[in-house]
């Protein structure tokens, strides 16, 4: 037999229905297994390679099963047959997935699969938190609705075609090298691209949010974080938390910074810093306290580009500032 992919992680090999089932079941919840074609026997195989946040799997029964899910699913997915057919959904309800069609399964889900005889899969597990964490991170704001993707990708353009072709370069990666994803910089770098293209690329009840253009921030908004950040300069402000406070997304704040001010955040917390830097550097003696200290005390970082901002602004260095309030 020609090696399969993932051939380095093999979990098992096994023709005995109840083993299969429940091995599978650990990774892809609880369900019932049955074989359609008694004359056909199971020859099943599964291949696993978990990373952080996503599992990479490939998976055959040789024979031609019914997977049932006894729960509802609490994880993302994407099937992606490499040979075969499998059914997807109840009578009235299916569609059929082949190598041209992905499925992607979304948590909540208990949709019975019907794996037709040479049907062979990667399937890819991604967790919920992960993938829901990093679409509050590109919306700016909290995920406030369960997130569910349309259940058909077309693998043959688009990000469909991507995320196909990507998964099975890592799946051929993982079999000439096995160290390439044991990398964990390299590895929560491919989740993460993996996620972001699933969400930025493939249709679901968050899209039409996510390709909207932010409303800016509204002007009393924008006074009410500027306010913020002259009361409080020393806090460790994110431009999230930042948004949070003032009842806004991340996204509307940056926009209604550049419109009504024509910057961004990060610069005017930076000004702001700046002159308590100013301020507290003439009122200092040399002999008692250091430019690093009081920038340190403001939280600029001690670099070439802050000591710049600063001589642009005073047109002299920190340091001539402390010496002439001596």
């Amino acid at each position: 037999m020609a090696r399969l992919p993932l051939h380095r992680y093999k979990v098992f090999h096994s023709v005995e229905q109840k083993y299969v089932c429940d091995v599978v079941g650990r990774i892809l919840g609880p369900h019932r297994l049955t074989t359609v074609d008694t004359s056909s026997p199971l020859d099943a195989r599964l291949y696993t390679r978990r990373l952080s946040d996503v599992s990479i799997n490939f998976l055959i029964y040789g024979a031609e099963v019914v997977m049932q899910p006894d729960a509802a699913t609490t994880y993302f997915a994407i099937h992606l047959p490499l040979t075969g057919t499998s059914t997807i959904g109840r009578d009235g309800d299916q569609f059929p997935s082949t190598p041209a069609l992905a499925w992607v399964v979304s948590p909540g889900d208990d949709i019975p699969v019907r794996w037709h005889s040479g049907c062979a899969k990667l399937i890819v597990r991604i967790e919920r938190g992960a993938a829901e964490a990093r679409l509050a991170s590109l919306l700016g704001e909290c995920v406030r609705h369960p997130l569910r993707f349309e259940r058909k990708m077309d693998t043959t353009h688009g990000v469909g075609a991507y995320v196909s072709n990507a998964l099975r370069y890592i799946a051929t990666q993982l079999d000439r090298n096995r160290g390439l994803l044991d990398n964990e910089a390299f590895g929560r770098a491919f989740e993460r691209m993996l996620i972001t293209e699933l969400l930025l690329g493939h249709q679901h009840n968050y899209s039409g949010q996510l390709n909207a253009a932010p409303r800016p921030a509204r002007s009393r908004e924008i006074d009410h974080a500027v306010a913020l950040l002259e009361s409080y300069p020393e806090q460790p402000h994110t431009v999230t938390g930042l948004a949070e406070q003032v009842a806004v997304s991340a996204r509307s704040l940056q926009r209604g910074f550049h419109v009504a001010l024509g910057t961004t955040f990060q610069e005017v917390l930076q000004d702001i810093r700046l002159r308590r830097v100013h301020d507290e550097l003439r009122a200092a003696h040399p002999d008692d306290v250091t430019v690093s200290e009081v920038m340190a005390k403001w939280h600029l970082p001690v670099k070439g580009h802050t000591y710049a901002a600063y001589r642009r602004r005073y047109g002299e260095t920190p340091m001539c500032t402390l010496k002439r309030g001596a």
